[in-house]
């Protein structure tokens, strides 16, 4: 499976059953040079809005988490709107900067496309991607130079 044209970089996928698994950089004839991997789900079927998100959410970022990264956990609340609001408690090059409240918005296409903002995220609008009415992710923003963002997974 070749998922980084520019760089060429192969990876070796694992199915964990029909429609889940993960991925890790390289294969066994070529190792790759970064500690590079991902999981994959299948979206539900159905469609979706801003009314398919409310009430609580747990929201943390996915390992495995660098130096680089700010790690968050949280408590927040959707009112189905495109609102929330919650407490964050963030982990960075910076130290542990506990219980941030913060709100936000988000914006669902009935695809499962959509964006959201937030300070937290440092950014004007950061992309969502649906998985079901119980589960979604964004990718936060890069802390470093090599642009790697976090993956951040709300779930109920």
């Amino acid at each position: 499976l070749l998922l980084d044209t520019t760089a060429l970089k192969p990876y070796t996928v694992y199915l964990i059953s029909q429609n889940q698994g993960f991925l890790l950089e390289g294969v066994p004839s070529s190792p790759g040079s970064e500690v590079t991997s991902g999981t994959f789900e299948a979206q539900a079927s159905g469609t979706f809005s801003n009314a398919s998100f409310t009430g609580g959410f747990i929201v943390s970022t996915t390992t495995p988490a660098t130096s680089n990264v700010t790690d968050i956990s949280a408590s927040v609340q959707l009112d189905g709107a495109g609102n929330f609001i919650g407490s964050v408690d963030e982990s960075g090059a910076a130290g542990l900067t506990p219980a941030l409240v913060t709100t936000g918005t988000y914006s669902i296409a009935a695809g499962g496309i959509g964006t959201g903002t937030s300070p937290v995220f440092g950014v004007a609008s950061v992309p969502i991607r649906v998985i079901s009415a119980n589960k979604f992710v964004l990718i936060a923003p890069a802390d470093d130079s090599a642009g790697r963002g976090t993956l951040v997974v709300f779930e109920k």
